[in-house]
């Protein structure tokens, strides 16, 4: 059966695909909103707590524990306050909450300049995260200037993790011109001079200038 949906699913043109999936994300979100359940589309970290163990429950919403691992680093090794408001810079920063590194910081009262290219993380960032920065573009050694971004033509969205300058399969992807900036000049012209946090998720973005 499962089998099944998936091939009726990949038969349809890309452009319901894309419509669909934005309508099935909302409807998971406001069911699982109403139910305490988790709208997580991967398994990891996705499992039911009973709920008399729920006050010892710990909370991560990044991919693999990360931003556990970072408070853990923040108020052991560092010895620093982490309800102390700090600076993060989140560079492919993909979604304010879900596979975020940096969200459980701003839940702290952190603030911060999230880095990606892709319009969707922008409206979702807006949404969720009004207090942070938003720069939409790509990070890379060149500053101000317009650099070819593959996307898969599969992809019913922009913030696809397979986006990359360098596809396997250009045949296969739709391409656009998309900013690039400089980190280092760009955290100047915001007037930064100290990152307490530098979160980089940059695969195919070429940030090596960082």
């Amino acid at each position: 059966m499962k089998i099944t949906l998936k091939k009726i699913w990949k038969s349809l043109p890309i452009g319901y695909r894309k419509t669909y999936y934005l309508l099935g994300e909302r409807v998971s979100y406001l069911v699982c909103l109403l139910t305490g359940g988790q709208v997580s589309s991967h398994s990891i970290g996705k499992v039911p707590i009973s709920f008399i163990a729920k006050p010892y429950l710990k909370h991560s919403v990044a991919q693999q524990g990360e931003d556990l691992i970072l408070d853990r680093i923040i108020t052991r090794i560092l010895n620093w306050d982490i309800s102390e408001p700090r600076l993060y810079v989140d560079v492919g920063a993909y979604h304010p909450v879900d596979c975020s590194v940096t969200y459980l910081l701003y839940c702290r009262g952190w603030k911060g300049i999230a880095f990606d290219p892709s319009l969707t993380t922008h409206k979702s960032f807006r949404f969720w995260r009004k207090s942070d920065r938003f720069v939409q573009a790509v990070v890379g050694d060149q500053d101000n200037v317009k650099v070819e971004f593959f996307t898969p033509k599969t992809s019913v969205s922009d913030m696809c993790q397979t986006a990359t300058k360098y596809p396997i399969d250009k045949d296969g992807c739709t391409v656009k011109k998309i900013d690039q900036i400089n980190l280092s000049q760009e955290l100047s012209r915001q007037g930064v001079n100290k990152v307490d946090v530098l979160n980089l998720d940059v695969e195919g973005g070429g940030a090596r200038n960082t």
